[in-house]
């Protein structure tokens, strides 16, 4: 299982309403629903103020090894997952 396996269940269940189980599919889902909200949000006021805010992330060393250390505990999780993720279709 990949750090990616089950995301697209996961946010289709996020925009079904079901979080608990978007959590159960990739916990990574939920951010990739909100930032696709946020996107969409941004557009709008975009559109409507002709201004485009914007979120510049420097991270840093601290940073990078955060977010390597969370991908590997992703892929840690998702391979505990593997029987969920290995079935068909959303519940």
């Amino acid at each position: 299982m990949a750090p990616t396996c089950g995301l697209t269940r996961s946010v289709v269940s996020v925009f079904r309403g079901d979080l608990a189980m978007a959590w159960r599919y990739n916990p990574l889902g939920l951010l990739i629903a909100f930032s696709a909200v946020a996107a969409l949000a941004r557009l709008a006021a975009g559109a409507v103020t002709g201004r485009w805010p914007v979120l510049r992330i420097r991270p840093g060393r601290a940073g990078w090894i955060i977010l390597a250390l969370a991908l590997v505990a992703l892929e840690i999780r998702q391979q505990s997952q593997a029987d969920l993720l290995m079935t068909t279709g959303l519940r």
